[in-house]
């Protein structure tokens, strides 16, 4: 038997077994069907990537409500909002002065085990973009995080330094901002404080001093805090509440003080020696950690002191 008789036969066999060609109505029965079964297969397709963008929403928002619900409240006198007064506002010891020292243990752990399952999304997922909002939400995280320990996003910018009873130095001095009282009593520091950052912050108050006395004789110290009305005046002062400050925003405040047993008004018959204020201590909240910035002012203030018994 040779290759040409196997050929024949083979074709023999093939066209034996030959149903002929398929009917008309069972090819659009086959094609109705792929049609159907792709149709299928993106719906399910659409409808794995809508379970997992609900998994991650779902996460999202229990991680939010986990972070807001550990927020850090501080109770103070400043910490609520206050009616606005019928009459000038006297600035009181212990207005606007906050604890400051919040850890944030609470918005770590969740911060955590928010990176820990995104981390796992990002290697297990099979959707691209799922991985990839997955991998925003540990940048968002990572931004989050980086934040803490770092206090430098309020300062001093464009704006007002101003004391009041105020008035000038020894022999015309000029080189700091002088508080005109006489003894332990108050005056006020009215500063601009500017948002330098990229982010929101509130403004939350200033922190205590705790015991500001030497030798038995009280120090200068500031003691509350208010905000102003109208720029710039003592007399627009009014209860400081909690503002938030937008990037480059900013806010008059009005810091209470107490001069400290030895003040005197500055004047050059006297021998005297002087202390001053060169930064003030701001507390703020940005995502959702507190900070306590230390603002450099750009001229100090300063308050003059005299008599032998002074420290």
């Amino acid at each position: 038997m040779n290759d040409d008789v196997v050929e024949r036969d083979l074709r023999a066999f093939l066209a034996a077994r030959d149903p002929g060609p398929a009917p008309a109505a069972l090819a659009v029965r086959v094609r109705s069907r792929l049609e159907t079964d792709r149709a299928s297969r993106r719906l399910m397709a659409t409808g794995r990537l809508a379970g997992r963008t609900a998994a991650l929403a779902a996460f999202a928002a229990v991680l939010i409500l986990a972070i807001i619900v550990a927020r850090p409240v501080a109770f103070s006198p400043g910490s609520s909002p206050l009616p606005a007064p019928a009459q000038p506002y006297s600035i009181q010891p212990g207005d606007g002065v906050v604890t400051a020292d919040h850890v944030p243990v609470a918005q770590t752990i969740a911060a955590l085990l928010a990176f820990a399952a995104l981390f796992v999304v990002v290697r297990i997922a099979t959707d691209r973009r799922v991985r990839i909002g997955a991998a925003l939400g540990i940048a968002l995280i990572a931004l989050g995080t980086a934040s803490i320990g770092t206090s430098d996003a309020v300062g001093f910018g464009t704006g007002v330094l101003s004391v009041e009873p105020g008035g000038s130095g020894p022999t015309g001095d000029s080189s700091g901002v002088y508080v005109h009282v006489t003894g332990d009593r108050p005056f006020t520091i009215i500063v601009t404080i500017t948002n330098v950052s990229r982010l929101p912050l509130t403004i939350e108050g200033i922190p205590e001093q705790g015991s500001q006395t030497v030798n038995g004789r009280t120090q200068p110290r500031l003691v509350g805090l208010g905000s102003l009305s109208l720029c710039c005046t003592a007399t627009a002062v009014q209860a400081f509440r909690p503002t938030i400050l937008q990037p480059d925003g900013s806010i008059d405040l009005a810091i209470g003080g107490l001069a400290g047993d030895c003040a005197v008004p500055p004047d050059a018959s006297a021998a005297q020696t002087y202390s001053s204020f060169e930064h003030v201590s701001i507390v703020y909240e940005q995502l959702t950690i507190w900070h306590t910035a230390v603002v450099s002012l750009p001229s100090a203030i300063v308050l003059s002191e005299s008599g032998v018994d002074c420290p």
